[in-house]
């Protein structure tokens, strides 16, 4: 069960940055959780560029999809399922 709240208030922080298109945040949500140091560490430097220059370069995007979407997937796509149902019912 506390394990089910923690993944709500991610997904919760999830849907708050989306809403602001706030996709390499959400990027960098997923990779402190689930990620190892390294992809971590990786997208941090992908968001200090994007807030320095003001984009993110395609190269950037692929890899945030890359490291993120596996572990949405494994550990999160069922509550964002879920919580998306409450809000949108």
């Amino acid at each position: 069960m506390e394990k089910d709240k923690f993944k709500e208030k991610i997904i919760k922080q999830y849907l708050e940055n989306e809403a602001r298109n706030a996709h390499t945040e959400n990027a960098l949500l997923i990779a402190e959780h689930y990620g190892t140091a390294t992809q971590r560490k990786s997208i941090e430097l992908i968001l200090r560029k994007k807030k320095y220059r003001g984009w993110v370069e395609s190269r950037e995007a692929s890899y945030c999809f890359m490291v993120t979407n596996p572990h949405f997937d494994k550990h999160l796509r069922e509550t964002y399922v879920k919580l998306r149902g409450k809000i949108n019912g």
